[in-house]
């Protein structure tokens, strides 16, 4: 058995009172003060809190200008802490690029520019969400109320007061709810944009059924093949898939569609496609994931080709304006969380890996390849080798076997992995596009 978490966005019932909701505006107001004096203290005194004692310290300090109970204390601190963890981490990252960037070229001025800031909340009007757990409230079921049979269960300012505040949970979220091993925190989260106004996001943690690893899969994103992905077992390479669903096309039609209604400033059916092309491109995501993980046998390992690196390296100036703007614009992040959460559903492991140079090399040799080769950016050629394949063949290839060296499987014997792999090349990589799925 193996473990997995998801998050379970549930907006409250629309019947929700005013006087309930001056509560959460109230409180979801005070915590995000107290978020924001621990932040003001931190950055006065220079400090990055590596643990909860660092920033315990301000705790008597907050508690006194807030009125906040020692519960929600704690909490505030939990989230204080995890900003700046996430601040020290992107910080470390800048710092290492910044000692590898060549000092007054165009790259190193861009990054200059792109030092991550301190959390402060004061940048932004947005309210601050921290987690509530057993101390402060819990997400409970009950039978007696006709409206909904989910309720949260939360403290308020006052001492010894509490309210409960009704969710409107679809009959999927009251799937996902009842098939948690635990529900573990959740957070209060303010949406002006929406009619609910508030949303609880609950946090819930699975069990699932693990096999032992047979095969490992690497994949490469896309944007004209949205993913490509090469299966690998003991044998060698079993199978070169590509999915495509055609949400580029979908997306695009959107686009014209919205386009032209400004041009005849239609603002009211604007107003009511406001966000119809997240919640499209969303689902296209969505089912794209659905069929990956649905292909894939049990017991296998999934590396994915993370865009992120080479994304962040398409800086603006940079003379590849298509190249910056395709992938500035595609949600590759999103389609690879949504894989990995539906490989952990069906007992499944799913690991990001850096895309760095897994297109630019070839897989066995390792040199650099040729792209685009006879006029079509999906056929590379190796420069040493006169090897000719499928562009995403190879890369998925390359990210498969990053992969297997940096989470090392025992259960996949290196020497027979590269001897079957050494016969396995172009006669697999032609028939990717008759192993073409359509998603409907």
């Amino acid at each position: 058995m193996s473990g997995y978490v998801k998050t379970v966005k549930i907006p409250i019932h629309y019947d929700t009172t005013n006087k309930k909701l001056s509560y959460l505006d109230n409180l979801t107001a005070r915590q995000t003060y107290a978020v924001q004096l621990f932040c003001d203290k931190l950055n006065e005194e220079g400090i990055v809190p590596k643990n909860r004692a660092e920033v315990r310290e301000f705790s008597d300090y907050v508690r006194e200008e807030t009125g906040l109970s020692a519960g929600f204390i704690q909490q505030v601190e939990d989230k204080v802490l995890w900003m700046y963890k996430q601040y020290k981490r992107s910080h470390d990252k800048w710092e290492w690029s910044m000692d590898n960037a060549k000092e007054g070229t165009r790259w190193y001025i861009k990054l200059e520019e792109r030092e991550p800031s301190v959390p402060n909340p004061k940048k932004s009007n947005n309210k601050v969400p921290t987690p509530f757990d057993n101390r402060t409230g819990e997400v409970q079921r009950t039978d007696s109320l006709d409206l909904t049979e989910w309720v949260v269960h939360i403290s308020t300012l006052k001492k010894g007061n509490t309210i409960d505040v009704l969710v409107n949970p679809s009959d999927w979220h009251e799937e996902q709810l009842e098939e948690a091993e635990n529900l573990k925190t959740f957070e209060i989260v303010h949406h002006p944009e929406r009619e609910c106004e508030y949303m609880v996001h609950i946090v819930c943690e699975y069990q699932s059924d693990t096999v032992q690893t047979g095969s490992v899969c690497g994949v490469d994103l896309g944007i004209k093949r949205d993913l490509s992905a090469v299966l690998i077992d003991n044998n060698g390479v079993q199978q070169f898939t590509i999915l495509q669903n055609h949400k580029a096309e979908r997306l695009k039609e959107l686009d014209d569609r919205i386009a032209h209604l400004r041009r005849e400033e239609k603002y009211e059916v604007l107003k009511k496609l406001r966000n119809k092309r997240e919640r499209v491109a969303e689902d296209y995501d969505r089912k794209l994931a659905k069929q990956f993980a649905e292909l894939l046998p049990d017991g296998t390992t999934v590396f994915f080709g993370n865009p992120r690196d080479i994304r962040y390296n398409k800086y603006k100036g940079n003379g590849d304006k298509v190249g910056r703007k395709l992938l500035q614009h595609w949600s590759f992040g999103r389609i690879i969380d949504q894989c990995v959460l539906k490989l952990n559903e069906t007992g499944k492991n799913g690991e990001k890996i850096t895309e760095w140079n897994t297109s630019k090399l070839h897989y066995r040799c390792g040199k650099q390849v040729e792209r685009p080769y006879n006029n079509s950016f999906q056929r590379i050629r190796c420069s040493t080798c006169d090897d000719e394949l499928d562009a995403e063949f190879n890369a998925s290839v390359n990210i498969a076997v990053k992969g297997i060296s940096q989470y090392s499987d025992k259960s996949i014997e290196p020497n027979t992995f590269w001897q079957n792999m050494a016969g396995a090349t172009d006669d697999i990589a032609r028939t990717g596009d008759d192993l073409e799925a359509k998603i409907q």
